[in-house]
């Protein structure tokens, strides 16, 4: 599941589910994963859920495609007004520099391999989840008032 594809099979021109209200039906898009050949198809409820690309039976994604998953997108689970990426990454930095190489993560941060999916809508709170949130996402939109491809491209979260 995406809420972005691209139109040709060469992975190039990218186009987000919710600007295809007025595309005709029953065209095909490609999954946005470099090594999956699936061929996708909008999905629009509408109004009940946002916009998603789902995988046609005879072209499925490839296992392991980080697009197959069946869940919520990341969008639908994290509440963009609260996403500010700033501070979400300097929390991730100050938590590093009070650690040792010889400290257990786990034991500091006991959600950081455990419980992957927030009780609430909120933020993401692991660097895994921020990635998963914004590699859902065409990379020229914006998010909590910062492009994307920005966010992922920060040479500060390498």
């Amino acid at each position: 599941m995406s809420t972005y594809a691209y139109r040709k099979p060469d992975k190039s021109d990218e186009v987000a589910a919710e600007d295809l209200y007025s595309e005709p039906a029953g065209k095909t898009y490609y999954c946005p994963d470099p090594d999956c050949l699936a061929w996708l198809t909008p999905v629009m409820r509408n109004g009940i859920r946002n916009p998603y690309f789902r995988a046609l039976p005879s072209h499925p994604h490839r296992e392991g495609c980080p697009f197959a998953k069946n869940a919520a997108s990341p969008k639908e689970r994290y509440d963009e007004r609260k996403f500010d990426f700033h501070c979400i990454l300097s929390n991730f930095m100050s938590a590093d520099k009070g650690s040792s190489s010889h400290t257990n993560h786990t034991a500091i941060h006991p959600s950081a391999r455990t419980d992957l999916e927030p009780k609430e809508q909120g933020v993401p709170r692991t660097i895994r989840q921020t990635y998963d949130l914004l590699k859902q996402l065409p990379s020229s939109s914006y998010y909590g008032g910062t492009r994307v491809a920005d966010m992922l491209f920060d040479s500060r979260s390498s």
